[in-house]
């Protein structure tokens, strides 16, 4: 009975973290208005784009042209969902000016707050620029539908896909302990999100052994498995592979970072604060 009411207090505790961030966030409506005008000229632009490379020939490397802007409607229907570089950015700050002292304060999980706090601004993200970015896609650029069954593994992939990323630029962030300028390692990290992710074009198009790389390291898992999910790209059995190999990467991610953080807790040196 006490569990009981611990887990619920904590629940209760975090819920609120949930809906205060959301409503916070929700003031900035000219910035969601700014970048759903933005992925939508985008997609706008690449859709008469690959219309021109496709003018001659029916399929490249397995993708034809319904297939390729299925591809880049998604990338840019979950980018500002998983597009976590600024986590990277806020931990160096957090570092560097001190506030993050006064977070340690805080009578919670210090990890798992950053975490909640984050998401519920991108999944703000999702609602008010992805869900509109994919509708103008069906409507203006006959986007395909997929299955139900594809639809619940898609969102499940892509939920796996937000973790993955979050982690992965908490750890850059967390560099700011051992080097003050992380600008470095941030545009790294960027880069190899951008090449390695499948979000510039699809990993196929690369040479072999960029996509042998891809396989062992996490970016693919990002962008590039939701898309394939969504496209239909990959049947069943792989689909299945795929998200447990994304659950093995969220969660060793994540566990890699919370112990990381923990053993900063009592070793962090404040920069000018």
């Amino acid at each position: 009975m006490k569990l009981s009411v611990i887990s619920m207090k904590t629940v209760s505790k975090y819920s609120r973290l949930i809906d205060l961030n959301i409503k916070e966030n929700f003031a900035y409506r000219a910035d969601y208005l700014l970048n759903l005008f933005s992925a939508l000229a985008m997609i706008t632009v690449q859709y008469f784009l690959w219309s021109a490379v496709f003018s001659g020939q029916s399929q490249i490397q397995g993708f034809n042209f319904s297939d390729m802007i299925n591809y880049i409607v998604v990338i840019w229907a979950i980018y500002s969902f998983i597009n976590t570089q600024s986590v990277s950015y806020d931990i160096q700050n957090q570092l560097l000016n001190g506030d993050i002292g006064y977070d340690f304060l805080m009578p919670v999980n210090l990890y798992g707050y950053y975490l909640i706090r984050f998401y519920s601004q991108k999944f703000l993200n999702l609602v008010m620029i992805g869900v509109p970015v994919f509708i103008f896609s069906v409507v203006f650029f006959n986007i395909n539908l997929i299955s139900f069954l594809n639809i619940i593994f898609f969102l499940l992939s892509v939920q796996l896909s937000f973790f993955i990323a979050y982690n992965i630029s908490f750890l850059v962030g967390l560099l700011s302990i051992f080097f003050k300028n992380i600008e470095g390692f941030i545009q790294l990290e960027k880069f190899l999100k951008l090449l390695l992710s499948g979000a510039l074009v699809p990993l196929a198009f690369f040479p072999d052994w960029v996509e042998k790389i891809s396989i062992v390291l996490p970016y693919r898992y990002v962008n590039y498995i939701p898309s394939l999910i969504f496209i239909g790209k990959i049947n069943s059995d792989e689909i299945l592979i795929s998200i447990f190999i994304q659950l093995v990467w969220a969660v060793s991610l994540s566990l890699i970072t919370s112990l990381f953080f923990r053993r900063i807790r009592n070793k962090v040196v404040i920069f000018g604060g």
